[in-house]
Formats: structure tokens, C-alpha cells, sequence
């Protein structure tokens, strides 16, 4: 019984990757993205901030609206992982770069805190 070389597993590469961390730490930099400044990182927790509290709360008043019907119910398992959903969702939403409510939250604490500058550049 021959094997196919090409469809064959070699353990000893796999190793080898596993055992040179440093080799594996280089390839991860090389492929991580730029360094995000402090002004967007500041934009993203704002953002994730009034997705959960605002957004949030919105879509859970739209799941218990009367206009449900069960033809797009999703049983039981909806009921068990819809709060996580909703607040996957409301993350998403609040993180955009074009969310106006968080934006406008995010310029008017750049002003208090002093840092217009960089507020005005993004």
C-alpha cells in the first residue's frame, strides 16, 4: 500500500513550527495589523460602551414587540442565546465608524477632556 506524498502529514514540520516561538511571534507581527492610536481605541470602547447600553436595549424592546410571529421563531435555542446575541449586535453596531450617537459622545468627551486636536484629526 503506497501513500500519496503530497497528502501525507509530517509531523516533523508541525513540531518544528510549535518549538521555534520566535519563528512564530515574527510571522504573527508580520501580519498584524498597524497600531491603532489612542484617539481610536478610545472611539472603539465609546462605541462598544453605548452599543451595549443603547443598541442594546433598543433590539430588546424590538424581540419583545407584539409584531412577533412564529414563523421566524427560532424555538428554544433563540431564547437561550438571544440576550448574547443582542449584545454581539449591539457591540457590532456601536463600533462602526460612521455610529452617530457614539461619535458625537466621543467629540464631546475629546473637548472636556482637552484633546480636541486629536478628535478634530479623526
Amino acid at each position: 500500500m503506497e501513500i500519496n506524498p503530497a497528502f501525507s502529514i509530517r509531523p516533523q514540520a508541525a513540531l518544528s513550527l510549535a518549538a521555534d516561538p520566535a519563528r512564530s511571534a515574527a510571522r504573527a507581527i508580520r501580519v498584524a495589523p498597524e497600531a491603532k492610536s489612542a484617539n481610536e481605541i478610545g472611539r472603539e470602547r465609546v462605541g462598544e460602551l453605548v452599543g451595549s447600553i443603547f443598541y442594546g436595549q433598543l433590539m430588546r424592546q424590538m424581540n419583545q414587540s407584539s409584531l412577533r410571529s412564529d414563523l421566524f421563531h427560532g424555538g428554544r435555542g433563540e431564547e437561550a442565546f438571544q440576550g448574547q446575541l443582542v449584545q454581539h449586535l449591539g457591540e457590532r453596531i456601536g463600533r462602526s465608524k460612521n455610529e452617530p450617537v457614539a461619535n458625537a459622545i466621543h467629540r464631546t468627551m475629546q473637548r472636556r477632556l482637552g484633546n480636541a486636536a486629536d478628535g478634530a484629526a479623526a
